[in-house]
């Protein structure tokens, strides 16, 4: 698909369609021509690429933007040349403060490259603060993570690898962390294989206190269907807290965590304006494996149905508006027999309870991106936890694209 890109930028919606088609029936393909004209319809996106689009469009999965390469890496052969910053803290304290950069370039219309400094991985943040908070531990993030991502986009079956790895060896305080991973994404007809596997997740703390990721895997498999997309998710981690005494390990807490996610989004796009509304199903399942304190072979659950629509419209030549709702919907269970801290589990109180529903947790966002010839410009008009728009908030996330 992307060799037709440069040809395709150039016309309109319709135009590119048209061409596309004739290309593909003049070596005889009309099958292949209906195939790309779903997929062209679906999968095309505004030359845009940032934290800011996707956290102002609710972060619906159907998006394809550099930010989503992270999890499916098939989404690098839809993109273009570019380097994308993004705004954030220098020494990130979440998954979503960090400062980034990344710059995607391909030399043909076949291969594509691209690198980035910065991305805090869910797969690696995530499960330290899970144990951070629990234990009272500070395990650090990843030290400033590299990731790379090479993609060929073959005319049958275009693929996608990438990998990361990040170090940290303080022998002054004696911190350490160290994290590394590798990604796989392909597509085939309608169908697309996304899948994260990581290794390696350790850290060292303060008073002899070291974790473990014991793996990080996930896949996901997406279908899709005229101008809708189907995608099952399966998330499977293990998190180990350990002390060092007198040069032996001891174990102090292991936790297992299975995640399952159906969703459907739809999109209906025409031209440069894109309205969409999306679903879905989320099982969360957390096993207490072990506790040296407490007896611990409990079990937390929870299932919850997000519904989310957006719309992303071209106001003028220059500006593009940005706005989604989100919320939970008819399902919002949890049975806690554990008794996690609620800053360590979504849904959880710290006792153990029985819950039927959850709080009201909508959330509305807004966004603008601003053009300039080659150059994006991308900001969140509101943050999520306050949804009030004021000076402070005021394009609190930014991200800047320059396409080449």
């Amino acid at each position: 698909m992307s060799a037709l890109k440069s040809k395709l930028e150039s016309l309109t919606s319709a135009q590119s369609m048209q061409y596309t088609c004739s290309f593909f029936k003049s070596l005889g393909s009309t099958f292949f021509c209906f195939s790309l004209f779903i997929a062209c319809s679906f999968f095309s996106v505004f030359a845009v690429a940032s934290k800011a689009r996707l956290q102002a469009l609710a972060n619906s999965f159907h998006l394809v933007d550099a930010q989503s390469v992270y999890k499916r890496p098939i989404d690098l052969v839809y993109l273009d040349n570019y380097v994308a910053l993004e705004t954030g803290v220098t020494a990130a304290t979440s998954v979503n403060d960090n400062a980034e950069a990344m710059i995607s370039y391909s030399s043909d219309e076949k291969h594509r490259l691209a690198v980035s400094f910065g991305h805090q991985d869910v797969a690696v943040a995530g499960s330290r603060q899970f144990i951070n908070i629990l234990s009272g531990s500070a395990f650090e993030l990843a030290q400033n993570p590299l990731h790379v991502f090479y993609s060929v986009d073959d005319p049958l079956t275009p693929y996608a690898v990438g990998l990361f790895y990040s170090a940290k060896n303080d022998k002054l305080s004696g911190l350490k962390e160290a994290s590394a991973g590798l990604s796989f994404g392909m597509e085939w007809g309608k169908f697309q294989i996304n899948s994260i596997y990581v290794p390696t997740n350790s850290a060292d703390a303060a008073a002899g206190k070291k974790f473990n990721g014991q793996g990080y895997w996930q896949s996901a498999v997406s279908y899709l269907a005229d101008k809708s997309l189907f995608e099952f998710t399966y998330t499977t981690s293990k998190h180990q807290l350990s002390t060092e005494v007198a040069g032996a390990l001891i174990l102090n807490e292991s936790h297992t965590q299975d995640i399952v996610t159906l969703g459907l989004a739809d999109s209906n796009r025409q031209v440069e304006n894109d309205f969409f509304w999306g679903a879905q199903i989320i099982t969360t399942r957390i096993n207490c494996d072990y506790h040296s304190d407490v007896a611990c072979d409990k079990i937390f659950t929870r299932t919850l149905l997000p519904v989310w629509f957006g719309v992303e419209a071209q106001a003028n030549d220059w500006v593009i508006v940005r706005g989604a709702v989100k919320q939970s919907f008819m399902i919002s269970l949890t049975k806690d027999d554990v008794g996690y801290p609620a800053a360590a589990v979504n849904g959880a109180t710290g006792a153990v309870a029985n819950t039927a529903a959850g709080a009201n947790d909508s959330v509305v966002t807004a966004g603008l991106g601003f053009k300039f010839k080659n150059l994006l410009l991308d900001g969140v008009l509101s943050t999520a936890s306050t949804q009030v728009l004021n000076s402070a908030d005021f394009l609190s996330q930014i991200g800047m694209t320059y396409r080449f």
